[in-house]
């Protein structure tokens, strides 16, 4: 059971507050407090001893403990890091919970299960998945961009809403885009928006339902993906309560730098910087003092002891349970074949656009076959860091890895991907390394769910009222209703129902 009363009863606060990863990264005083290299290793190395098979047990024997110590040190760590680390599982270990698996992943406020899923959940999403794969190769949709490696089953950007276009019940009305903000830019679309399924979940977060259908998924030939689908999204409740929780804004303090980032030059053992001399030239001299300024030392604080039950301070806590909420479903395929054997890997990107407001990401990493590992690396847009030293750009590179004229971005590890192994994560930037084929004569795949969980306190325009924008998927409706011999459809002529589907897609 996890330390931390994640799934207990109880109000969420009324003050919460998600942040958006478009907010504020033209801006130095917005974004992520930036973390000193240091913090930013000793976090890498945590996230390595909690990879281990059960980590949560082996801390606890001091032999297996003392190994660990050794080891780092022999890789440049000092003796209070490597205190602070292993010091620092014991709370881990409480926030972990055995019944869903779920366990803080390489970062703060990422999160990750490896037995989320039950193995017959998993079977039957194998099976309903299926019916999506065996189309006809026409009917196949690769994703754009992708070399014919990433097939798209089910993705958002198909038959999405279209602003001023697309018609919203109960007055059937055309959805406007929403006003624009300072933020806006590129960050938003005023043309589309991904639609969202909503689904109830029950009280004790064990159960969710599809409240209307889940878009680019036929509710009728694919009922039983939309069955899966919702015992997924209930296995994911434990997840998105402590990625939400640990977003709000009053818990934000309850995420401490490990390292304090002052610091200092040892100016007693430097050399002065150099002046520029006669006859020099002003290229010459900075050359000089950039060798000078490169070379300086700079003195960091030392890790302090850590405080034990640090990590498991929460101000507040939000839970999802007993709420209607917003998801987003993509399910796709990554096939490497003798003739592609390699995958190069994804871009740094967050899910969605400002529009569609996604807090959180479910990723599900449910088959692979004859596939090398890989992993899933995250980074955030950080703001200027506090102590930074007014115009010292060398400081700020050595300290915090932040150079001049650079992005304010800050990478903050990665996890292993592997079959059956459940992430969600904030709203961070994230990429897919490379990998390839084991066996280059054979085929292999991985395949992946994503579940986009939008912001619960600003609901987007959803399924719930936004008719399916498949005209095809209408016309096949039309036809059925008009099969039945008692329906007021069935008195129709059947070339005034083609003539009337004919314009649907106009419409739409």
């Amino acid at each position: 059971m996890s330390a931390i009363p994640y799934d207990k009863p109880g109000n969420n606060p009324p003050d919460h507050f998600f942040p958006s990863p478009f907010n504020g990264r033209e801006m130095d005083d917005e974004g992520a407090l930036p973390r000193t290299l240091i913090e930013l290793k000793m976090c890498t190395l945590s996230a390595t001893l909690r990879d281990k098979p059960e980590w949560w047990l082996k801390f606890t024997d001091s032999s297996i403990a003392a190994k660990w110590k050794t080891e780092a040190l022999a890789q440049g760590f000092t003796e209070p890091q490597i205190d602070y680390i292993i010091a620092e599982l014991a709370d881990y270990s409480k926030l972990r919970e055995d019944a869903s698996g779920a366990e803080v992943s390489c970062f703060d406020k990422i999160w990750q299960s490896d037995s989320l899923i039950p193995a017959a959940v998993l079977a039957e999403l194998k099976a309903a998945v299926r019916k999506l794969e065996e189309v006809p190769e026409e009917e196949k949709d690769w994703h754009p961009r992708s070399n014919g490696q990433v097939l798209d089953l089910v993705h958002p950007s198909l038959y999405p809403l279209v602003y001023n276009r697309s018609l919203a019940k109960p007055d059937l009305t055309p959805v406007a885009p929403p006003p624009p903000d300072r933020h806006h830019g590129s960050n938003f679309s005023e043309r589309f928006a991904w639609l969202p399924t909503k689904f109830c979940i029950s009280e004790d977060g064990t159960k969710a339902k599809a409240l209307s259908y889940i878009n680019n998924v036929h509710p009728t030939r694919h009922k039983d993906l939309v069955s899966v689908l919702e015992r997924i999204v209930a296995a994911y409740v434990p997840l998105f309560n402590r990625v939400l929780t640990d977003q709000l804004g009053n818990n934000e303090g309850n995420f401490p730098l490990r390292v304090s980032d002052d610091y200092t030059y040892n100016e007693d053992s430097e050399a002065p910087a150099p002046k520029r001399e006669k006859g020099e030239s002003t290229d010459d001299w900075w050359q000089r003092y950039v060798v000078w300024d490169e070379a300086r030392d700079i003195n960091m604080s030392e890790a302090e002891a850590y405080v034990p039950g640090h990590l498991l301070k929460r101000e507040q806590i939000y839970r999802v349970n007993g709420q209607t909420i917003q998801i987003i479903v993509k399910l796709a395929n990554i096939i490497l074949t003798p003739n592609s054997p390699t995958y190069d890997g994804g871009s740094w990107h967050v899910e969605g656009m400002k529009n569609e407001a996604i807090v959180a990401s479910g990723i599900y990493y449910y088959d692979e076959q004859n596939i090398s590992e890989s992993r899933l690396a995250f980074r955030q847009g950080v703001r200027g860091p506090e102590n930074y030293h007014q115009s010292d750009s060398v400081g700020a590179r050595k300290v915090w890895g932040l150079a001049s004229n650079d992005q304010l971005v800050q990478d903050l590890g990665q996890v292993v991907i592997s079959s059956s192994r459940s992430t969600v994560l904030m709203p961070s930037q994230h990429r897919v390394a490379p990998f390839e084929l084991i066996d280059k004569s054979q085929p292999g795949h991985r395949k992946i769910l994503a579940l986009f969980l939008v912001n619960p306190t600003h609901k987007i325009p959803s399924t719930s009222i936004i008719a399916p924008q498949q005209a095809n998927w209408i016309a096949e409706a039309v036809l059925d209703a008009a099969s039945d011999s008692e329906g007021h459809l069935s008195k129709l002529r059947a070339s005034c129902l083609t003539a009337c589907s004919s314009r649907l897609t106009a419409i739409l």
